[in-house]
């Protein structure tokens, strides 16, 4: 299934668009809150298609790193390796891998494929506490996991839990001027 036809994203941006509560709560910085109400709305659809918290998850961490202006980069390719998201950006986990964050969203759940996942992700990302998973229910991934259920899980802290990870290393700070 193409991303661009995704059922589940199509519901995510719908329930964000038609919702004045779910646009104050992020506007408010309440991303649990906003969390929780589309994990509400759309788990039905996100039990009926494959891959449908996966496709939610991405939808909703793109929509909430943007509102938030956390910086970071989508599906980018760092030595052979795809990697869902990446806070700041794939040139400073090159550099400086203490300092970045990667986030994987399996498609796949069982757990050989997640901890496959992850082992790819150590060969670009060697700071163990800096391989962050998001799944539909807990397991041994061999990294920190978020769970997004039909309440939010503790996929609802995600966001803070970025912001407090960009304000302890700096990531992302704008750079003017090469300060």
């Amino acid at each position: 299934m193409s991303e661009d036809s995704n059922p589940v994203k199509e519901a995510l941006f719908e329930h964000i668009r038609g919702s004045d509560a779910v646009r104050r709560m992020v506007a408010e910085q309440r991303f649990g809150d906003a969390t929780r109400d589309i994990a509400a709305s759309c788990h039905g659809m996100v039990e009926a298609v494959p891959g449908g918290t996966a496709a939610l998850a991405t939808g909703m961490l793109h929509y909430l790193l943007t509102e938030a202006l956390i910086p970071s980069q989508r599906k980018v390719e760092l030595r052979g390796v795809g990697l869902d998201v990446v806070v700041p950006d794939a040139g400073t986990l090159g550099r400086d891998p203490a300092k970045a964050l990667v986030i994987a969203i399996p498609e796949q759940t069982d757990p050989g494929a997640v901890r496959d996942v992850v082992a790819q992700l150590r060969g670009v990302q060697p700071v163990r506490d800096n391989v962050w998973v998001v799944l539909p229910r807990d397991m041994d991934a061999g990294a920190r996991t978020f769970i997004l259920g039909r309440d939010g899980g503790s996929f609802c802290g995600i966001i803070p839990e970025i912001f407090e990870f960009v304000r302890a290393t700096g990531a992302g700070r704008f750079r003017i001027f090469g300060a």
